[in-house]
């Protein structure tokens, strides 16, 4: 097919300047090669390429992106003559500084450290409702600080800790409507039951009750009563295991009437630490008599010699759960 050379006016050339417009064709496209004046660079088929003394530009067409490669096309509205994209790998071996956002669709791999200024934040899910940083407000007290969504939504100040099995994508239960900061630690098995329909054993206004719902429970177990019809919510022990349908709390939950529509979780283990109160929930192993158990509030429980839990209730009075 050969390469065929139309020459639209003749070649002139005086020192660098071309004066003309050369036309190429290979029997398949056309192209063009194009400099009019001297300095104003040299196009090739739309392509600008241009040396000012200081920058060498390459310039293509308005409202097009340039592209090097051709596996793909943007998939991010790419739509201006500046937008540059690569549809393969891109290798910088040098510093690279990026002026504005970016955005990674995959793994990010950091071979060495990440690095932020004073007070800029690493952002935490949509809109950023958790932020980490490192705080330099008090001159006299830099801290790093760990900040979480205030309450009115459905972001609580809650950081959890527990098995990656467990919590990616657990519907804990345990936290609705938590305006408190807080800091828990879940274990291992994470929650073992949980129901929108508790009722209570009839006049015993501190029994759970819901059919084969506690098979798996002893005494210690944390439970919360997120809410229901004439229950207070709130966290709660299990006291006593009556069978597999009913266990016993530690406190009454009942507010009067018959308690119904109760949703509830419950946990072998969580322990939290918030600020109007330290949760740590009774244990029925390994056993120790000098352990303390903050139960919230103002309540203080401890382990006796008896292998009892001692719990001083708020209104001042005493309590005994029997460990088993």
């Amino acid at each position: 097919m050969g390469l065929e050379i139309f020459d639209t006016g003749g070649l002139e050339i005086f020192g660098d300047t071309w004066s003309t417009q050369q036309t190429f064709s290979s029997g398949i496209k056309t192209d063009t090669i194009d400099e009019a004046t001297s300095g104003t660079g040299v196009t090739i088929d739309g392509l600008k390429i241009e040396n000012d003394g200081t920058t060498t530009d390459l310039l293509g067409t308005a409202g097009d992106y340039i592209r090097i490669g051709d596996a793909g096309t943007t998939a991010h509205s790419l739509n201006s003559e500046d937008d540059l994209m690569g549809t393969g790998d891109f290798e910088v071996k040098g510093t690279a500084w990026f002026d504005g956002s970016v955005t990674v669709a995959d793994v990010l791999t950091i071979a060495t450290r990440i690095s932020s200024g004073d007070n800029d934040y690493y952002g935490l899910g949509s809109g950023d409702a958790g932020r980490l940083l490192w705080q330099t407000s008090d001159g006299d007290a830099n801290l790093a600080a760990l900040a979480l969504s205030g309450p009115g939504n459905n972001d609580v100040p809650v950081l959890l800790v527990g098995p990656i099995n467990k919590i990616l994508t657990l519907d804990v239960g345990l936290f609705d409507g938590v305006t408190q900061p807080v800091i828990a630690l879940m274990e291992k098995g994470g929650k073992y039951t949980f129901s929108s329909s508790g009722t209570h054993d009839g006049s015993d206004t501190d029994e759970l009750t819901e059919t084969g719902k506690f098979a798996a429970s002893v005494v210690g177990d944390i439970i919360r009563l997120v809410s229901g019809t004439n229950i207070t919510p709130g966290f709660y022990f299990i006291h006593d295991v009556t069978d597999n349908d009913n266990v016993n709390l530690d406190r009454a939950f009942v507010t009067g009437g018959a308690a119904s529509n109760v949703v509830y979780v419950a946990y072998h283990n969580i322990q939290i630490l918030a600020v109007d109160g330290i949760t740590i929930p009774i244990k029925n192993s390994d056993f120790s008599a000098s352990d303390f158990e903050f139960l919230g509030g103002v309540r203080l429980g401890w382990r006796d010699d008896l292998e009892e839990l001692q719990i001083v209730k708020m209104d001042g009075t005493m309590k005994s759960i029997v460990l088993i």
